[in-house]
């Protein structure tokens, strides 16, 4: 029997209903965490999830990040889906604790700001703030008003001074490199022209190449961007052809796995373009992981092995 399939078969033996969220834990040992209508700990050796809350009900928003200092991963997630509560379910009873009362994310992303510790989330889809471990006092980075929410965050310095910028949405941030300063906003694309167009999936491709795409859209926008001369100004795109709801991005050396409503595609560089492999079909995917050479798809129903990198 393939090893996938033993997979379905370990969550098959789990009544775990809907899987909204996921975030892969390094320590001590690689593994996934999803949760949703349950908290479920999968060791990725095709045995079944540790049940970890069988009664959680959690939105889809969160992420992996060691709070206390404590050298063990915490997670951040989304009370429920909707608005609610942001929780620290702190490592190993995850048992909850408020970090911010009334809030609505799809993203949070451990980071280091003046050699502060902490998180930021995008609160109400719109303003990013920098929470500060282990207290989770927070400060407002930027409020973004546009047609669109803004999703999908990702740390990189894009302007080469050293300090860890982020993209988020449409746009990149610049570090200011201090707490008490104001960031600055610069356009990459202005894809903002419906309520959700700007809910992005996004990776980063050798250290250079955004890849963007429309998470929550049919036929999505799916496109490539590279810095212009002067990063300030919008980037360059090479556009792919669309996908259903492609919520997960995964950069490897071969190219950038897609995570889509239908399964995974593998897009890698040919001559001057690209070239589309389907990797995996059949079903919908919410989150790609890297364990080693593996790589492992969260769908709303189990966590499968999809890719093999050879």
């Amino acid at each position: 029997m393939r090893f996938w399939a033993l997979c379905l078969l370990a969550a098959a033996l789990v009544k775990g209903g809907e899987i909204r969220g996921a975030a892969l834990l390094e320590h001590p040992r690689p593994r996934i965490f999803t949760w949703g209508d349950q908290l479920l700990e999968w060791n990725l050796d095709g045995a079944p999830p540790n049940i970890r809350d069988n009664r959680a009900g959690y939105g889809p928003g969160g992420c992996a990040a060691d709070v206390d200092g404590d050298g063990l991963e915490d997670l951040l997630v989304q009370e429920r889906p909707g608005p609610g509560r942001m929780l620290w379910l702190r490592m190993p009873l995850w048992t909850g604790k408020t970090v911010e009362p009334e809030t609505e994310f799809a993203d949070c992303l451990p980071f280091t700001l003046a050699g502060r510790r902490g998180v930021v989330m995008t609160h109400l889809f719109s303003q990013a703030r920098f929470y500060l471990f282990p207290y989770f006092e927070y400060k407002e980075l930027y409020s973004i008003y546009t047609a669109s929410e803004q999703g999908g965050l990702l740390a990189h310095d894009v302007d080469r001074d050293g300090l860890a910028d982020l993209f988020l949405g449409n746009y990149w941030m610049r570090n200011p490199g201090r707490l008490d300063v104001a960031w600055r906003l610069f356009a990459v694309n202005a894809f903002h022209d419906t309520p959700q167009a700007a809910r992005a999936a996004l990776a980063l491709w050798q250290g250079r190449t955004l890849f963007w795409a429309e998470s929550r859209a049919r036929q999505a926008r799916i496109a490539a961007f590279t810095p212009p001369a002067d990063v300030r100004q919008l980037w360059i795109e090479h556009r792919f052809a669309p996908l259903d709801q492609p919520r997960a991005l995964l950069a490897r050396r071969e190219g950038v796995l897609i995570g889509h409503a239908g399964g995974v595609v593998l897009e890698s560089p040919e001559g001057d373009g690209w070239k589309r492999t389907e990797i995996a079909a059949g079903f919908p995917v919410l989150k790609l992981f890297a364990v080693r050479d593996e790589v492992w798809a969260v769908t709303p129903a189990d966590v499968r092995r999809v890719y093999l990198r050879k």
